[in-house]
């Protein structure tokens, strides 16, 4: 489980997860303590990965459900983030091989009609979403420039400008950017 605000850090633990094989359950970073354990134990989650704050709200309603990675070493964690994403020559990134059947990830429901629910999402349903956004953003363009007879694009820079992100990272706004963004 990943239970932290958005930070660089987020999207590492995501990455790493993802080439190791693990299905990353997407916790929400503004729940209470009580909410994120009910989310971990829900999940099956066997370890998380937390900033400080997270881990305090786990910490503030007793022991620790499962191991648990920090940024920021504290007392009781198993492993501290910094040491454990240290670059290590001579290694590369390599992705487990998957399956479109294959869970990719967990997110949550928004709780509105009773206890949040884990949602299973498919390695297919999540690059059938992706791919499908990618062409809604080049069907939008086209008609933009149908529209205006011109690309839309023509008075900007061709490098990719800084983004800044105010959607949550454990939620499909904010990681519909991020998914996107390592795919291009």
């Amino acid at each position: 489980g990943i239970a932290m605000a958005n930070r660089a850090e987020w999207i590492m633990a995501f990455v790493a997860l993802l080439a190791i094989g693990a299905v990353p359950v997407l916790l929400n970073s503004r729940g209470a303590g009580v909410e994120l354990r009910r989310a971990i134990e829900l999940a099956d989650c066997v370890a998380t990965i937390c900033d400080e704050e997270r881990y305090g709200l786990l910490l503030d309603i007793g022991d620790l459900p499962v191991p648990t990675i920090l940024l920021g070493r504290a007392e009781g964690a198993a492993l501290d983030f910094e040491k454990a994403s240290k670059v290590r020559p001579g290694l590369s990134l390599t992705f487990a091989p998957r399956q479109p059947d294959d869970p990719a990830l967990i997110m949550f429901s928004s709780g509105t009609t009773g206890y949040p629910k884990a949602i299973v999402h498919s390695q297919g349903g999540m690059a059938h979403a992706l791919s499908l956004g990618f062409l809604m953003n080049e069907a939008f363009d086209a008609i933009y420039e149908g529209e205006f007879g011109r690309d839309p694009y023509i008075d900007q820079p061709r490098s990719n400008p800084p983004l800044v992100l105010s959607s949550p990272l454990f939620h499909v706004a904010g990681l519909s950017f991020v998914v996107g963004g390592l795919s291009l």
